[in-house]
């Protein structure tokens, strides 16, 4: 069985790699040099297992007030706590 992890930040996932493994975790890069791939076997519910933890690179939402309120400082401030909010993901290659 294989087993990923996904931290916050890479600190955090080398952080709990280095515990959980006692320090025997081996480290390759993943697809972003920022973000690499702590490995090591570990048993989890009485089961061998391959223990991955890696990280996210930023945040991967954007959020936004839609056109008719994109430039808050044109109308009542008040309006924007009930205006809809446009989610839309980041392009990572772009950023």
């Amino acid at each position: 069985m294989k087993v990923l992890n996904v931290a916050e930040k890479n600190d955090a996932a080398k952080s709990l790699a280095r515990v959980l493994s006692k320090s025997n975790a081996s480290v390759r890069d993943g697809f972003s040099k920022y973000n690499k791939l702590y490995e090591f076997k570990y048993r989890l519910f009485d089961q061998e297992c391959h223990m991955v933890f890696t990280s996210v690179a930023g945040h991967i939402m954007n959020y936004d007030f839609t056109d008719q309120h994109r430039q808050w400082y044109t109308c009542d401030p008040v309006d924007l706590f009930r205006a809809p909010i446009q989610k839309t993901c980041k392009n990572p290659d772009i950023e």
